[in-house]
């Protein structure tokens, strides 16, 4: 049983996130799409919820004590972030090039 969470979920210099999910998950598929609009530096690392149940391991209870996919981790600190609208409201306030939420009161 893994307690810690495995060095490849965690962010690296050359991540601005990581993306803890599964690639059938509907809410994990909109984090994916935002992180890419936004232009980060993102990558995914899997989480089985199907067979091994990763999202019930200690180490994902830790960083999301309800076990949901997808979770975000942000760099340089692996803060954690779960909640799809949470993770993309995040992701459009992080820095990059492109904006997800461009309204000018005119579109309001």
């Amino acid at each position: 049983m893994i307690t810690e969470m495995p060095e490849a979920a965690k962010t690296t210099q050359n991540d601005d996130i990581v993306l803890l999910g599964t690639p059938p998950s509907y809410r994990a598929n909109l984090a994916r799409l935002a992180a890419q609009k936004k232009g980060l530096r993102w990558r995914e690392h899997l989480v089985d919820i199907h067979s091994a149940f990763d999202n019930l391991q200690p180490w994902y209870l830790k960083i999301c004590p309800k076990g949901y996919v997808p979770t975000m981790l942000i760099a340089p600190d692996n803060e954690s972030l779960y909640e799809s609208i949470n993770i993309i409201e995040r992701i459009d306030q992080l820095p990059g090039p492109n904006a997800l939420m461009d309204f000018d009161d005119e579109q309001r």
